[in-house]
C-alpha cells in the first residue's frame, strides 16, 4: 500500500475519526504516551470493578427492613404490654416491659449495674436483671419487639406481629 492509498483511505473517514487520526499523529512525546496507557489500564481496571460490583450486587440477599419504633410501640400499646424507655446521654438505651410505677418491684437499671461509684448506699438487686440495653436508638424498634414476643409469647403482639419481619 502506497501512502498516497493510504492517505485516500484517511480522507474518506468521517470527520471525527480524521481529527482523531491526527491527533494521535501529534502526540510523539514519551509523557502522553504514558498517560494514555495509564488511563487505558485505568479504564479497564475500573470496567473490571464495575462488573465485579454488579455481581455482587446481585448475589446479595436483599437487606432486612428496619422496623418501625412508633408502629412497634403502637402495637404494644394496643397489646396491653407495658414499657419504659429510659436513657443517658452517650450510655445507650434501656428498656423494660413493664410500667415505671413498678419500678420499687423490678428495681432502675443503676440498682443492676455492677459498677457503680457513688457515695449514695444502693439496694443491690438480685435475680436476673430485666432491664434491656441496646447502643444506639436505630437498635430499639427491634430490640423492644424481640423482646416482647419472648416476655409474651401468648399475647396478642407475639400472635399477630410475632413472625419474622
Amino acid at each position: 500500500m502506497t501512502p498516497h492509498d493510504f492517505s485516500a483511505r484517511i480522507n474518506k473517514l468521517p470527520k471525527w475519526a480524521r481529527d482523531y487520526i491526527h491527533q494521535v499523529q501529534t502526540f510523539v512525546g514519551a509523557p502522553e504516551v504514558e498517560e494514555l496507557t495509564f488511563l487505558r489500564d485505568q479504564n479497564r481496571a475500573l470496567v473490571e470493578l464495575v462488573k465485579e460490583l454488579k455481581a455482587d450486587a446481585k448475589a446479595e440477599k436483599p437487606k432486612a427492613v428496619a422496623r418501625d419504633l412508633a408502629l412497634v410501640l403502637q402495637r404494644l400499646y394496643d397489646s396491653e404490654i407495658n414499657l419504659t424507655i429510659t436513657w443517658l446521654w452517650n450510655g445507650g438505651v434501656q428498656f423494660v416491659l413493664t410500667s415505671y410505677m413498678d419500678w420499687e418491684l423490678i428495681g432502675t437499671p443503676l440498682e443492676y449495674r455492677k459498677v457503680l461509684v457513688t457515695n449514695q448506699p444502693r439496694l443491690e438487686r438480685i435475680g436476673p436483671d430485666p432491664w434491656n440495653e441496646v447502643r444506639w436508638r436505630s437498635e430499639l424498634a427491634e430490640a423492644i419487639h424481640k423482646a416482647a414476643v419472648a416476655a409474651f409469647p401468648e399475647s396478642r403482639y407475639a400472635r399477630e406481629w410475632g413472625r419474622v419481619n
